[in-house]
């Protein structure tokens, strides 16, 4: 005869067995969708549950834009059981933007029973990951570290002349080595080799060392990104940088600062010489950046010192058009004004193979820009390489939204 301790021991023992199933079940979920963001070409990928939450955080390192890794993940992602998704999107393994999802309606979207502009009026897009990544699992598939990307950048530099070279132009390519080496820091080596030059400052350049540093990226809570870099950067500068941008207002707000102590990477000791003094600039600028979310313009506006010693502003006014970047710059200075334009334009393609050790690839963008008064030196500011406060605009949560509603 059974009795009633048998009865609630049996009931115990079921539940136990329902529970370890369900587990089981959902690791099974996890594992799958861990499997399937690797065999895609994600990495630093981390995974966790918060009760009914599932939290993903990943690097996109397959495709040039974000925007179109978030709609791929959107569109074919496996969906383990969970209420509501979190998803994570990272640079050099550090998360820049938290995407809340109800799960409910990322099916009823893919069963094409909400259009995309109600689907995305229901997601949450924020500056903000504390919370979230304080809840990640803290072992990594397929990190990043010692993966190197082996880049070919076009360059171009012009500027008008007189009668005898009305148009000075500077061609090169710039092979790039790009290696993470640890959570935000990078190691990158760049060459410069001119294809053309009949640009009268770069006479006689041949190939040379271009910018080769390494940096040490961080973001600290309350969306405060800070990047220090120590090696050669760009205009033949060697020495420290140090750079820091808080955001306010999920991103729509910016001030940012730069403190940096350089010297030329060569001196020689005649005129014809490019460099033939020693000298030792510090440079520091104070600056904010405010964003029109529904144009994804950027405002912003700067003072201190600049390279070559001179003080002034320097004002820019840019313009984000899916991966086009166009911008107009001011400068004003103690010495004189200057004004121009610059362009940053994709290069194909869209998506990139998976690295296992090495990949070449082609540069993301090819840069060029033209000033007004081209043989000035005032104005100038050297360029350290990638960094995150510049790729922290193209993670802002409004720009990405504004992007998804022409990929979904």
């Amino acid at each position: 005869m059974i009795g009633l301790s048998d009865i609630k021991n049996l009931t115990g023992f079921i539940f136990l067995l329902l529970l370890c199933q369900f587990q089981t079940a959902g690791a099974g979920d996890y594992d799958k969708l861990s499997y399937w963001m690797e065999e895609s070409g994600f990495e630093n990928i981390q995974l966790n549950r918060s009760g009914n939450t599932l939290i993903l955080a990943y690097e996109n390192r397959i495709f040039r834009h974000e925007a179109d890794a978030i709609a791929f993940l959107l569109h074919e992602m496996p969906l383990p059981e969970s209420d509501e998704i979190i998803m994570l999107p990272k640079y050099l393994n550090i998360a820049m933007l938290s995407i809340q999802i109800n799960s409910i309606n990322l099916q009823k979207y893919r069963q094409g029973m909400m259009d995309s502009k109600d689907f995305l009026s229901k997601i949450n897009l924020s500056q903000n990951t504390d919370y979230y990544i304080q809840k990640t699992n803290k072992n990594l598939t397929n990190p990043s570290c010692f993966k190197t990307d082996f880049l070919i950048e076009p360059m171009l530099s012009m500027q008008l002349g007189n009668f005898d070279r009305p148009i000075q132009a500077l061609a090169e390519v710039a092979p790039d080595i790009q290696i993470q080496l640890n959570k935000g820091l990078i190691l990158n080596a760049q060459a410069l080799i001119p294809i053309y030059n009949n640009l009268k400052s770069m006479e006689g350049a041949k190939v040379r060392a271009g910018i080769i540093n390494l940096s040490q990226n961080i973001r600290l809570p309350d969306n405060f990104f800070v990047t220090a870099s120590i090696g050669t950067f760009s205009y033949d500068r060697f020495g420290v940088d140090f750079k820091t941008k808080k955001y306010f207002l999920n991103g729509l707000l910016g001030i940012y600062t730069q403190m940096g102590y350089t010297t030329w990477t060569n001196v020689g000791n005649t005129y014809e010489d490019r460099y033939f003094e020693k000298d030792n600039y510090f440079i520091g600028r104070l600056g904010g950046e405010y964003r029109f979310a529904a144009y994804d313009l950027l405002i912003s506006a700067s003072y201190g010192t600049f390279l070559y010693q001179d003080k002034g502003w320097r004002f820019d006014l840019l313009r984000q058009f899916d991966d086009l970047i166009v911008g107009f710059n001011g400068i004003l200075t103690t010495d004189t004004y200057n004004v121009g334009f610059y362009l940053s334009i994709p290069v194909f393609p869209k998506k990139y193979a998976n690295i296992n050790k090495v990949r070449i690839r082609p540069s993301h963008y090819f840069n060029w820009g033209y000033n007004f008064r081209g043989q000035t030196y005032a104005g100038k500011n050297y360029s350290t390489g990638e960094n995150i406060l510049q790729k922290s605009r193209d993670f802002n949560p409004y720009f990405i939204k504004n992007q998804l509603i022409i990929r979904l």
